[in-house]
């Protein structure tokens, strides 16, 4: 019985120890998988890691439009999740999208399951991946109060660039207002065009005053790469101009100075800022952005909705603002692009407009969340960007006045509207005679009317002009006598209409006239030229090249008009001599050429012109001494 007990505890305990056992093997493998699991997730950086969501803004009814910047912070991540919330529902859009450290992106988004105009917040998580391949995503790194920070409309300082601005293609005038009592005094700057490209020809102009000469006027441009600097000429009183061809363009906003020194000692400078427009946009329609654009400063569109096609594409720099007005759009088709590092903002955009004339002084945009603005345009509505007065609602346009009624203007330039008695050019030479408008120079009467006039009056100020066999005539004040353009002062008769010139006479039609001068018209027989030597033989004549053993007519053999008589020939031949010692052997070499002398021109001489067979292989009788060839040459000359 003793031994039975004594197995029984022995089980007992060997029961024990195998339940404790196994309680340790199981406790172990749960200790091991939280391990496990706590260790992938501490390797992953995931306290540290730091999103910030810097600006979040509600466009067009349903587009969100969120900037994310990752903090320094280390941490690795696969994507995002995006958490929209009204306060109740909740919608969550991946992005699989990762920064760097210091990075920022910008990320638009279209809600289906929550009206954006009840959207309260807007939050992120990142998205990690476990070492086992497994995603699981962090804690919410940052949340950004859309009720609180509303559409996020934002302003711009107005410095010079929204005083004078640079909306707009083409040639851009400004009105200028220096300083009161600032020399040299600004009126008014000329940008031509105001969109430039790589190639083209751009001027700056620069109308300037002083009470002091004008000593100095100077542009220093801020280009992407450099300053460029450049020396206005004056071109006429007071106005100052330069051109320059572009090699380098930009991606921010061009900065022009105008500086401005008299010999007082005065210098005065001042600041013009512009930029191209982006090609595509106008108002009260739809604009299809199928090209790059960047807008720098302020753009958009005025009642129109804005597309960006393939091939388009909108950059906004930080600090500008892209525009659209309220209940309309902005989108991508295809492949287009929108890069937001500025703010696009749906607002009314308007030009300035103190005397509400619908004519603003510039091309500069504003923008305000009001669909109207006292002292602003819109741009729907202006109908120029140039207005000379905007104080005055009857006054936006620089003229001339036209103190005669011909339609010619004289003066300077005034500030007016469409007023009768203005015009655009300043042409009038009088602005005293509705005759008399337009200065025609060096005009003298023209009695026979031949087109031609015998001398020079100076320039005189004339009016309406007719047209008589394809000349034109300009009448004076009275009307009595005519005026005409034309060949001037070279009329040798002007009571003939059929003689007007002197020309050569051209005696035997070689087309090189002699001496004598004739006033006549355009009457065959006679050139403009007196190079001919001889006027009555066609073979004299200049540049004659062949040779002639007669006289041209007048006892001269010149006939290429050039250093007198020259001779063709002017050799002097020796007979060749063959002699017998033995053999027949030459003993003096034959020259062509005349015998003894060479004759005048016309004149004949003996003229040695070959020599035969060889002195060698001969015989003694045939072994002669006299073995040349001759005949009688006359002498050719020119």
């Amino acid at each position: 019985m003793f031994r039975k007990r004594g197995l029984a505890g022995v089980v007992t305990t060997l029961i024990i120890i195998l339940l404790v056992l196994v309680a340790i093997g199981v406790i172990w493998v749960v200790i091991k998988n939280l391990v496990q699991k706590g260790s992938e997730k501490v390797e992953l950086g995931q306290f540290t890691l730091d999103l910030q969501i810097k600006k979040a803004q509600v466009e067009n009814g349903n587009v969100t439009v969120v900037v994310v910047r990752r903090n320094p912070g280390e941490g690795n991540f696969v994507g995002m999740n995006f958490i929209f919330s009204d306060g109740q529902n909740s919608e969550i859009i991946r992005q699989n999208a990762t920064l760097q450290e210091l990075e920022e992106k910008t990320f638009i988004f279209t809600l289906t399951k929550i009206n954006t105009s009840s959207l309260k917040t807007i939050s992120v998580a990142p998205i990690y991946e476990l070492i086992s391949g497994k995603e699981t995503v962090g804690n919410i790194a940052d949340s950004f109060d859309v009720s609180k920070s509303g559409t996020g409309t934002g302003s711009v300082a107005e410095g010079n660039f929204v005083k004078y601005g640079p909306v707009g293609a083409g040639l851009t005038d400004y009105s200028v207002d220096s300083a009161s009592g600032v020399l040299p005094k600004f009126t008014r700057v000329i940008i031509d065009p105001l969109d430039v490209h790589i190639g083209d020809n751009q001027t700056f102009t620069a109308y300037v005053s002083s009470s002091y000469n004008i000593t100095e006027v100077t542009t220093e441009t801020q280009l992407d790469n450099e300053i460029l600097t450049l020396p206005l000429i004056e071109v006429s009183p007071g106005v100052y101009s330069a051109t320059w061809q572009v090699y380098d363009t930009h991606s921010q906003v061009y900065r022009t100075n105008f500086t401005a020194k008299d010999s007082g000692g005065n210098e005065n400078t001042i600041a013009m800022s512009w930029t191209d427009p982006c090609t595509g946009f106008s108002h009260g329609t739809t604009s299809t952005v199928t090209s790059a654009c960047t807008i720098s400063t302020i753009d958009g569109v005025d009642a129109g909705n804005i597309v960006v096609a393939t091939g388009g594409s909108i950059t906004v720099n930080n600090g500008a603002f892209l525009v659209y007005t309220p209940g309309f759009s902005i989108g991508k088709s295809g492949s287009g692009s929108i890069s937001l590092a500025g703010t696009l903002t749906k607002q009314y955009l308007y030009y300035y407009d103190s005397d509400a004339d619908n004519r603003s002084v510039n091309g500069t945009y504003l923008f305000n969340i009001s669909s109207t603005w006292s002292g602003k345009t819109r741009p729907k509505n202006v109908l120029s960007t140039s207005d000379c007065n905007d104080a005055s609602a009857s006054a936006w346009v620089n003229r001339y006045a036209d103190g005669d009624g011909d339609s010619y203007g004289a003066g300077s330039l005034v500030c007016v509207g469409n007023n009768a008695g203005y015009v655009d050019n300043n042409n009038d030479c009088s602005d005293s005679s509705a005759n008399i408008f337009q200065n025609i120079g060096s005009l003298v009467q023209d009695v026979d009317q031949d087109g031609y006039t015998t001398g020079s009056a100076g320039t005189q100020c004339v009016g309406s002009s007719i047209t008589i066999s394809s000349r034109t005539y300009y009448q004076d004040s009275g009307g009595s006598y005519t005026w005409v353009s034309g060949s001037l002062g070279t009329d040798c008769n002007d009571a003939s209409a059929s003689a007007w010139r002197n020309r050569y006479a051209d005696g035997d039609g070689d087309t090189y006239g002699g001496l004598n001068f004739v006033c006549v018209g355009n009457d065959a027989g006679y050139v403009d030229n007196t190079d001919d030597c001889y006027d009555f033989n066609s073979d004299a004549k200049p540049g004659q090249t062949n040779y002639f053993t007669t006289g041209r007519g007048d006892a001269s053999f010149d006939y290429n008009c050039v250093n007198g008589e020259e001779k063709q020939y002017t050799a002097i031949g020796t007979k060749r001599v063959c002699a017998f010692s033995g053999s027949c052997s030459q003993t003096t070499a034959g020259v062509g050429g005349y015998e003894t002398s060479v004759p005048v021109c016309g004149s004949s001489g003996t003229y040695y012109l070959s020599f035969g067979l060889t002195c060698g292989n001969r015989l003694e009788a045939e072994c002669v001494s006299d073995d040349t060839i001759s005949e009688a040459r006359a002498q050719p000359c020119h």
